[in-house]
């Protein structure tokens, strides 16, 4: 990290937050930022996530993916970070 300051090397940084975590006050001291903002999923998106995770092709599982991939909108809202972790707690528990 030293020797990145010492020559001016170019960094990027990556980083995190949530719309009610930081006020766009303290983002003003960020120079040459880009910020983007992610949206929740629709449900059909989350249908899609779930199906090509979980390599669901059988017209009879997938009625029962639909059924769980639309619980598990309701529940998160479509968030992304919350479906993935989902998922990675069924991988996990299986």
């Amino acid at each position: 990290f030293k020797q990145l300051i010492e020559k001016k090397l170019p960094i990027m940084i990556i980083g995190s937050y949530r719309d009610n975590e930081i006020s766009k006050v303290k983002l003003n001291y960020i120079k040459n930022k880009k910020i983007i903002s992610l949206k929740s999923l629709k449900e059909e998106h989350c249908f899609d996530l779930f199906r090509d995770t979980l390599n669901v092709k059988t017209e009879e599982k997938l009625k029962y993916l639909r059924q769980l991939s639309n619980t598990c909108f309701q529940k998160t809202n479509g968030n992304p970070f919350y479906l993935k972790e989902f998922l990675v707690k069924i991988y996990l528990d299986k």
